[in-house]
């Protein structure tokens, strides 16, 4: 469409959450010209309404395919399940430790936008260096 159009020649593409985004986010291609600089488009991904696993699925196939995104309103993803459900299932996690120190982690964010990392990063082979390279390419804002 027209929009995208303009987008592209930008280099940004953004991906309204009330939008199917699986297919939209699984579709980006980089245009002629950036593939011969290896260069690809910046993709902002608007969190909202968005399951935190799917969406975590999508992001973490993007970043190792050498795709950078944008995760925005990360506050505004859903958990499915039932509220208590999910609240015990938190505070039980809450409290995994090492007896031996503690200090050491393992850590439990709270924010929002952390949890999300976390479940990127538990798609993506972390500890490798492309794995490393594929986080770096991340970002995540509330």
């Amino acid at each position: 469409s027209a929009d995208e159009m303009t987008t592209t020649r930008k280099k940004l593409i953004v991906v309204d959450g009330r939008d199917h985004m699986l297919g939209r986010l699984a579709s980006v291609v980089a245009s002629a010209d950036e593939m011969t600089t290896t260069r690809k488009k910046l993709i902002v991904v608007d969190g909202r309404d968005h399951m935190l696993g799917r969406l975590a699925s999508v992001v973490a196939k993007q970043l190792l395919e050498g795709q950078s995104l944008v995760v925005v309103r990360a506050e505004k993803l859903v958990v499915s399940g039932e509220f208590y459900r999910n609240r015990q299932k938190w505070l039980r996690f809450r409290h995994l430790r090492t007896l031996v120190q503690p200090s050491q982690g393992p850590f439990h964010h709270r924010a929002p936008s952390r949890v999300l990392y976390r479940a990127i990063r538990g798609m993506v082979p972390h500890k490798t260096a492309r794995g490393r390279a594929a986080l770096a390419r991340l970002r995540i804002y509330e």
